[in-house]
């Protein structure tokens, strides 16, 4: 991690307040280990977020955890009028302006709208958007690092999600076995310290099928995954009731 490392020793001798902030430096760093894995990881799940994200995102599409903005990239400029990343990290927002102009998304029009917000502050993001206004929830990756998941997942789509609106996610999730649970165990308070929050092992899809009675969902495996990976991953599509 010596990349990573070397450019925040950097950001703390010119910011050395940030050794009092461990929220801030822990996003400092992983601004430098984004630079590195982001696109990397976006062109090896090309295939699923296209199959995930292209066909189905519509209307308005908050997007939580944008990081670069490499999604914008997979929404059908004709049938999405506005893309509006949630991304809590301002160092990620020039990527994402970048990445959204080339695929005609901008501030200009109205098409493009960044919040700073976090997941869990659903009370700015009504404010800013309205109730039950956006017609796609999506999340790549994201909701492995939201506080208190299981609820800001219920208020998300209750609050925030319009009725018939769909939520569209590719996350890793638990193992599948007694004994990749408990690897993931054992690793995830370094895991989580490294790479700003994420939470390796959390059973995200039990708490997406809990979170509304939903009125169709389906769900799908990367089949071609090892069954004892540490990150098995899981995409899924769920539409409220109108």
């Amino acid at each position: 991690m010596g990349w990573a490392f070397w450019p925040t020793l950097a950001d703390i001798r010119a910011r050395p307040s940030l050794l009092l902030r461990p929220l801030a430096l822990r996003r400092v760093f992983f601004t430098h280990v984004w630079a590195v894995f982001g696109k990397g990881m976006d062109q090896g799940e090309k295939k699923v977020k296209a199959e995930l994200v292209t066909p189905h995102a519509v209307g308005v599409v908050l997007e939580i955890g944008a990081g670069h903005g490499h999604t914008a990239h997979y929404l059908d400029r004709a049938k999405v009028t506005r893309y509006v990343p949630l991304e809590p990290n301002p160092r990620f927002h020039a990527h994402i302006r970048e990445h959204a102009r080339e695929a005609g998304f901008v501030e200009a029009d109205g098409s493009l709208l960044i919040l700073c917000n976090g997941a869990e502050d659903i009370s700015g993001i009504t404010h800013i958007l309205g109730p039950s206004s956006v017609d796609t929830l999506l999340s790549i990756h994201s909701f492995c690092s939201v506080p208190n998941p299981k609820s800001t997942i219920r208020a998300l789509v209750h609050d925030v999600l319009k009725p018939g609106g769909q939520l569209l996610s590719y996350e890793h999730i638990e193992g599948r076995t007694r004994s990749v649970r408990f690897a993931q165990a054992v690793l995830n308070p370094i895991w989580t310290m490294f790479f700003d929050g994420c939470n390796i092992g959390r059973p995200i899809f039990d708490w997406l099928r809990a979170a509304d009675d939903w009125e169709s969902s389906e769900e799908w495996g990367v089949e071609e995954l090892d069954p004892d990976t540490l990150f098995d991953r899981r995409a899924g599509r769920f539409v409220r009731r109108t």
